[in-house]
């Protein structure tokens, strides 16, 4: 039996300087005792092919700074300047479990379509199969989510959450060698839903050996995730809003009448060639108005004894090294802004990838799902790089810190001023964070959950 005693966390978000694109890291230093854990959580790890150097710049000194180990991999959706990175760092670190939304083949073909082609051929490759390129470079496990069910306009889970773990007797036990990650409240679809899912890939019986091996999970974007040591210290909710279905079977008709080989294809760069890539094209031009792919965003929030802490350090830092720091160095080198924000029990962290919520119908959904949380965010990631598409005058959120991460000089103007200056006066943000890739923004918690 050990000894009571309380257990810190240090939680710190960090949205790494990477140009146009999106890395942001969520770790948390645990202290138990006389022991010391870390979990981390990476969210999108990705910038357009021009910044690519400030990129890699970043993935290195975050796996310097914190370690060669990822407990989960969030992938909002399969954008080049949001997953640019992934081989790099997969290279250099161990993942536990990437989760990402399910995307069907034929949507995959037409993330494709909407990059050059003289991208790297990995990116090619991933996008044919996402799961087996993962698992196949080390991965532990792949989490598919998908919507709750076909149509699902309601709430989404309740505050607290019902089906959350109760404290336990800590005086009576034993520490864990790791934190323990918890995605049982997130529904397993139906066996049928999955067999309907494995008849359009084009590699069915590897992806049929993994989920045997319970490596790849299929589950539904529906609930709350968590990572506890003895008790939870971090909740996980995902919100997946999928392609319009109709917009897909009408390119799906399209390309099965004008490509004369098998759809979906084992290797997508044979795929992409003439004539097909003509045909291709032109299907895509039939409904490429007003798209919406399918998107992840997460909400992500540590716990603390009394839910949260009282008080924030934020850290807005300008960076122009390149190299290692031990650790420890303070990993921003130049604090040029410190400010303490009262939360008011507020220390989630919204996580919006790309998610188009100028649309009326998804900035319903996303409002309706959660319902609960929407005056729970202490910081809200604008979406889309803050270009014309990410804000809705609908949107629920109440918060006062936002963030918005671009490419100096990039080619689609973003951030749009207009666009932030809505955020300020209409959802009342007080403060945009600008993160660039010469400007990173952190933001850092600390407290007791015990």
């Amino acid at each position: 039996m050990r000894k009571k005693g309380n257990i810190f966390i240090n939680f710190e978000t960090v949205f790494h300087p990477v140009g146009q694109g999106l890395f942001t890291s969520l770790d948390t230093d645990i202290m138990a005792d006389s022991k010391c854990y870390n979990f981390s959580v990476v969210y999108d790890c990705g910038s357009s092919h021009k910044y690519s150097r400030y990129l890699k710049r970043e993935i290195k000194q975050y796996i310097c700074h914190r370690n060669h180990h990822i407990d989960i991999l969030f992938l909002s959706h399969l954008h080049y300047d949001h997953v640019s990175g992934l081989n790099f760092l997969l290279k250099y670190t161990t993942v536990d479990m990437v989760v990402l939304p399910y995307i069907s083949p034929y949507e995959r073909i037409i993330v494709a379509l909407m990059h050059p082609l003289s991208l790297p051929l990995w990116y090619f490759e991933f996008l044919s199969d996402p799961a087996t390129y993962l698992l196949e470079r080390g991965v532990g496990n792949v989490v598919y989510l998908s919507e709750p069910r076909e149509g699902y306009e309601g709430e989404g889970p309740d505050f607290p959450p019902e089906n959350f773990p109760r404290r336990i007797d800590i005086e009576r036990e034993e520490l864990p060698r790791r934190p323990f990650v918890n995605f049982d409240d997130l529904k397993m679809l139906p066996k049928e839903d999955i067999s309907r899912k494995l008849s359009l890939e084009p590699i069915q019986d590897k992806l049929n050996k993994f989920i045997e091996e319970k490596k790849l999970v299929f589950r539904r974007a529906f609930g709350v995730a968590w990572a506890s040591l003895l008790v939870p210290f971090l909740i996980f909710i995902p919100f997946v809003k999928r392609i319009d279905p109709a917009k897909l079977r009408i390119f799906k008709n399209c390309v099965s009448q004008t490509i004369q080989q098998n759809i979906p294809p084992r290797n997508y760069s044979k795929l992409f060639t003439s004539p097909n890539i003509n045909n291709l094209r032109k299907c895509y031009n039939n409904i490429a108005n007003n798209l919406n792919l399918t998107s992840m965003t997460v909400y992500v929030s540590p716990i603390f004894s009394q839910l949260c802490s009282e008080k924030a350090i934020i850290y807005c830092c300008f960076n122009d090294f390149n190299s290692c720091y031990p650790t420890n160095i303070t990993y921003c080198p130049c604090m040029l802004i410190k400010n303490k924000m009262k939360l008011n029990n507020l220390c989630g962290i919204m996580l919006m990838g790309d998610l188009p919520i100028k649309q009326l119908q998804i900035v319903s959904s996303f409002n309706r799902y959660y319902h609960n949380y929407l005056d729970k965010i202490a910081v809200y990631q604008i979406p889309h790089h803050g270009g014309k598409d990410s804000f809705n005058s609908h949107l629920g959120i109440k918060t006062r810190c936002g963030v918005v991460s671009y490419g100096i000089n990039n080619s689609f103007n973003h951030p749009n001023r207009n666009i932030l200056q809505q955020y300020k006066n209409k959802i009342k943000i007080n403060k945009i964070f600008h993160v660039n890739e010469n400007a990173e923004f952190s933001f850092q918690l600390i407290g007791n959950i015990i």
